[in-house]
């Protein structure tokens, strides 16, 4: 791996981590894009999961107490089905369909995002203003 690639994947893994770490999404939708771009399919998949394993185990201790055990329980069975499914689909896609079909997700959640951030709203009073 050249010098260029190497600082292009320490730079998005940093801004995808950042973005996660402000908003709550978009480690997946900015690194998985780009592992793809970089590697291929499996190395890809390889990275992101280690990556987010890494992070899963690094933030465990501290965000412990704070689990909704009951949600978690009803978000395993799904989450198990869907890295079995994404496992599968993985094996039998080609290179190139993985990275049409991250690039149409990344489309997608760019437009959302952005019909979201300019649409317009409302404004309401509060309780605060002494209006109910």
């Amino acid at each position: 791996m050249d010098s260029s690639t190497l600082v292009l994947l320490i730079g998005t893994i940093f801004a995808a981590s950042s973005l996660q770490a402000a908003t709550g999404i978009g480690y997946g939708v900015i690194a998985g894009p780009v592992f793809l771009i970089i590697f291929n399919g499996v190395e890809a998949l390889q990275l992101s999961v280690t990556h987010n394993l890494a992070i899963a185990v690094l933030l465990f201790p501290f965000l412990r107490a704070h689990v909704n055990r009951v949600l978690l329980v009803t978000l395993v069975p799904g989450s198990v089905l869907g890295l079995l499914t994404g496992f599968f689909l993985q094996t039998i896609a080609s290179t190139q369909a993985l990275k049409t079909i991250a690039m149409l997700m990344v489309a997608f959640v760019t437009v959302a995002l952005l019909r979201d951030i300019l649409r317009p709203r409302e404004t309401r009073p509060t309780l605060a203003a002494g209006k109910p």
